[in-house]
């Protein structure tokens, strides 16, 4: 069983994943870039994506709130549409629609960590959506026990 501290780093700073060691690693952020009035998934969103599907290989019965965000001057529905787009993208993967909850944030900010433009200075995509808003996050609503090998 998880401490509680480890839960409470999963969701407030990113995804725990296992080593070969394993010892617990974590990994930036994920999240999904968009740009402006966009539901075009772009591959430099494979690594949040890949993080994403770790998640479920390591907890086949945990569930994500996919929460959409808009930035400024975009159209109103544009951040639920972004969810909807990320839930399909993943299940069109293999996973189910029950392992997710969609969540409308509108234009209110993301809970991104500026600090990740440094790990992403090299793509303008993610930089722009950071500081934009057009993204999309995830958040662990719940785990099971870790899928035995």
């Amino acid at each position: 069983m998880r401490k509680l501290a480890t839960i409470l780093t999963l969701t407030v700073i990113g995804f725990l994943t296992l080593s070969v060691a394993t010892r617990p690693r974590i990994e930036p952020q994920p999240f999904i870039a968009f740009d402006h009035n966009s539901l075009d998934i772009d591959t430099c969103n494979d690594s949040s994506f890949a993080t994403v599907m770790s998640f479920f290989k390591e907890y086949p019965s945990g569930q994500l709130e996919i929460r959409g965000f808009a930035g400024q001057n975009e159209k109103t529905t544009i951040s639920f549409e972004r969810a909807t787009a990320v839930r399909d993208y993943l299940v069109d993967k293999g996973l189910r629609h029950d392992q997710f909850k969609l969540t409308d944030k509108g234009i209110e900010n993301a809970p991104l960590d500026k600090e990740l433009q440094l790990y992403y200075e090299t793509n303008k995509l993610r930089i722009e959506a950071i500081n934009n808003n057009r993204v999309v996050t995830f958040l662990i609503l719940t785990m099971d026990e870790i899928k035995k090998e």
